[in-house]
Parts: structure tokens; sequence; C-alpha cells
């Protein structure tokens, strides 16, 4: 409990611009890379946290944390799925790469856990400092249309010349799904009524951001996961009184929404691609949903449905199953490294529906196991992350980890964003 009081006074000193949350600005810099330039500039599938891994490692050493039991389980898991694919067979070279890849993103996760274990007070103060380059950034990104439209690296034009915000992310989607732990960091406050006028300000500028991005599957699962976070709600008598101000907000959300699209918006680009998705005639959604796992199975055919074809088989093996789904036409040299942008029908692929129940299962398993219900900012972030998995991310996104860890570890509780009187938290701690 004491632990809890002091992460409140934390916040309440933040709060008044006192800043005693001491941090490791390691901490900062690192997020700050994480968040904006993770991939930029690198070669497709590298990142910056992938380079890291060495020295990430160094640093658990220093935690002292014992890497030998979840590098033991991992050996053993690639060992009796290698196994079984290499009876199928496979491209050793591209299975092992892809392979070392998923163990970089273990030691990514165990990095994250350790961070919010041993220094999630700090979290607030390293948001912050993210969400006021992000709102920089914005600025410098609006201002740069005026310049430059065609080739602003800043901004996505999709097939329908409508421009997206990306910043220096490889596409919109990407960069709003980082805005996702912030979002729901800030919606916590607002549902329970203590959204201080610096929050406000924050939590508007990722709004907006969320907006200028126009990732409707990011936009959708964000709306999606807080109408089943307010309906759970309504069973809880700790959380039910606060409902009442945020069913409001969504019908009032929902019902421009409607006005806009069925209105001004119609017939506006943005109201067509709407109105395709829902139809089911969005080539983006397709793919990211039915098309994903239609592929998926197909691929399956070749080698077996219940283990899967193996980590970096599909890009291989894909290409003609791919090109001949949709009519491309294209030749073997012309084809592109085939993917599936759907981490559940890509693990469908890789593993099989073995691999995809134990997938399942563990998320349910974890769930219960570390009673997310108990956190409703971990159980929004949870919430968000079911949904999203089926039509977005892939298996080596380390985004999707950094979300999964937070929801899975016992931190930041209802009191956290909860009116406190500080006077009587200072003197309980």
């Amino acid at each position: 409990m004491n632990k809890y009081v002091n992460l409140k006074v934390w916040s309440y000193n933040l709060e008044a611009g006192l800043h005693k949350v001491k941090v490791n600005q390691n901490f900062v810099w690192i997020a700050i890379a994480f968040f904006f330039v993770n991939s930029f500039f690198l070669p497709s599938g590298l990142l910056i946290t992938t380079l890291l891994t060495p020295f990430f490692i160094v640093w658990l050493q220093k935690e002292h944390v014992n890497l030998v039991k979840p590098t033991g389980i991992f050996i053993l898991i690639f060992l009796l799925f290698f196994s079984i694919h290499l009876y199928n067979g496979i491209y050793v070279f591209d299975y092992l790469r892809s392979s070392v890849l998923y163990y970089t993103c273990l030691i990514f996760a165990l990095v994250i856990y350790q961070y919010f274990i041993r220094y999630s007070y700090t979290y607030e103060y390293v948001i912050e400092k993210i969400v006021f380059v992000n709102i920089a950034l914005v600025g410098i990104a609006i201002v740069s249309l005026l310049a430059m439209r065609d080739g602003n690296i800043l901004w996505f034009r999709n097939e329908n010349g409508i421009l997206r915000l990306k910043l220096f992310t490889s596409e919109s989607s990407a960069y709003s799904s980082r805005l996702v732990p912030v979002f729901f960091f800030y919606f916590q406050y607002l549902y329970y009524s203590n959204l201080s006028k610096r929050k406000k300000y924050l939590f508007f500028s990722v709004l907006i951001s969320l907006l200028l991005s126009l990732s409707y599957g990011t936009i959708g699962a964000i709306i999606a996961s807080t109408v089943l976070f307010v309906l759970i709600n309504f069973f809880s008598s700790l959380r039910g009184q606060y409902n009442f101000k945020i069913v409001l907000a969504l019908i009032g959300t929902v019902g421009l929404m409607i006005f806009l699209l069925a209105g001004p918006l119609r017939n506006g680009l943005i109201g067509k691609r709407f109105f395709n998705i829902i139809e089911g005639n969005d080539t983006s959604a397709k793919g990211r949903s039915s098309d994903a796992y239609l592929i998926a199975d197909k691929v399956l055919e070749t080698k077996s449905k219940y283990f899967g074809i193996g980590p970096g088989q599909f890009k291989i093996i894909g290409k003609d199953i791919v090109n001949d789904y949709y009519e491309y036409g294209l030749t073997q040299k012309e084809q592109p490294e085939a993917r599936i942008p759907s981490v559940t029908a890509e693990t469908l692929v890789i593993y099989g529906y073995i691999g995809l129940a134990i997938r399942f299962f563990l998320e349910i398993f974890l769930f219960f196991r570390t009673r997310v219900y108990r956190s409703s900012y971990r159980l929004c972030l949870f919430l968000y992350m079911f949904i999203a998995q089926f039509v977005g991310s892939n298996i080596v996104s380390v985004y999707e980890y950094f979300i999964w860890v937070l929801a899975f570890t016992n931190v930041f509780p209802d009191a956290y964003f909860k009116k406190v009187s500080v006077k009587g938290a200072r003197a309980i701690s």
C-alpha cells in the first residue's frame, strides 16, 4: 500500500512542477528513440532496440536478473518446433535468423518487465517527455506541409492521396499504435475525474495526433476496447460509479462520427473509405483481416496445419501464394517479400493451430494469473491488444511486446489515478 501511495506523491510533485522524481536520463533517451526513431534510416526489419540487445543483456545482469531460465525455456521451445519444421522442410538460414530476432524480442520484453517492477514510478515522467517531443514534432510536421506536400517524410500519402501523419515511423498505423499506452494512461485520469489542466492539454495533443494519423484500425480498436471497458465496469461496484460521463462521451463521439460520415464527409475520401471498410471493400482492411487468414490457410496446406511452416519461411513460401491470391501476375524476380499484416494470422502460419492455441491460452492465463482486471489501465491495454492482434501488427513488433508486458505487470492500481489528499498521502508515507 505504501508503495502505491508513494507513487501518488511522486505524481503530485510532478503535477506541481517540482520534478522530484529521480529518473535515469538514459530511460528518457531510450524511450524517445524507441517511440520516434526506432526504425528510422535503418534497413527493413532492423530496429535500434534490436541493435541494443547486447547492452540490454548487460543491463539485466547488472540488475541481477537470471537469464538462464527464460533462455532455457526459449531454447527448449525452439528445439521442439525446429525438429518438427525441419522434418517438413525449411530454409534453415532464414529460420535461424528469424529465431535470433525472436530472442531479441524476449530480451526486450524482460527489460520492459524489469523496468516496470523496479522503476514504474518514472513512467509518468517519461511519458510526459515523449508527449512534449511529440507535440513539437507534430507542430513541425504541420508547418512542413506549407513548404512540401509531396515527398514529406513526416507524412504518408495513401492511394487516395490523403495525407496521414506518421512522423519518423514506417507508416501511420505504426505511429498511432505507439500512442495507445499514452492515450490510455491519460484516459484513466479522465475516467476517475482527476484530469488536471496540464494533463488535459497533454491528452488533447495525443487525441489530435491519433486523428491526424487517420489510422482507422487503431482508432477503431481504441473505441472498441473503451466500450468493452465500460461494459465490464457496469458489474464493478468500485468503478461503475465513474461510467456515466464516459458513456455520454462515447455516445457523443459515435453520434458525431455518424453525423459527419453520413453528412458532410459522406462523399469525401475519408467518408468513402469508412463505408468501404464497413462494406468489406477496403483493400487495406481486408488485407489485415479476412485476406490474411485465407492466405494463412493456403500456406499451411503446403506444410502442416497443426505446427505451421516455421519462422522466416513465409516471406519465401508465401510469395507465389500471395501473387496468385491477388492476381498480381508478377514474375518470381518481381515479387517482393511476402508478409502477413496480422499477428494472429502470422502466428497461425508460423506455428500452426497448436501455436495459435498456445498464444490464446497464455493471454487468458496471464490475464487471470496477473489479475489484469484489478488495474483499469492494464485492463484497457489488455482489451486493446486482444482486439488489435486480429487485424494488425506482427510477431516481432517490440511495441506489441511493450503493451503486453505492461498489461501483465502488477503496476498502476486504480488508486494511482484517483484523487487523494496529498497531505494525507505524505503523512502515510
